[in-house]
């Protein structure tokens, strides 16, 4: 349902009123303005500035991009049932402490 808070749209959903029965809104005035204005042949545009379009590309191939690095999650799984990777505890902890200091805490 699409609510008009400003009486520029249209609500063509059914509303409940404060008794709590459904209510059918009537169209504003304004829908037939706009609809007189889209079949005169004038129309709205709206241009991206390269910026934004820039950053729906960058999101568009970042959707591409799976978000686990599937090879070095089965090289770290098969050395895990090999028994042969190696943690470094002090690496670890260094990397916990900054992990920390990144979040604020």
């Amino acid at each position: 349902m699409i609510k008009d808070i400003n009486g520029l749209g249209v609500n063509t959903g059914p509303t409940t009123n404060s008794t709590g029965k459904a209510s059918k809104q009537v169209d504003s005035p304004n829908v037939e303005a706009n609809n007189t204005a889209a079949s005169n042949g004038q129309s709205d545009e709206v241009e991206l500035s390269s910026q934004v379009q820039t950053l729906q590309a960058l999101e568009t191939k970042l959707q591409a991009v799976p978000d686990v690095n599937i090879a070095r999650v089965e090289t770290i799984k098969k050395a895990l049932e090999e028994g042969s990777f190696n943690i470094d505890d002090l690496v670890l902890a260094d990397k916990l402490i900054n992990s920390d200091a990144l979040l604020g805490e």
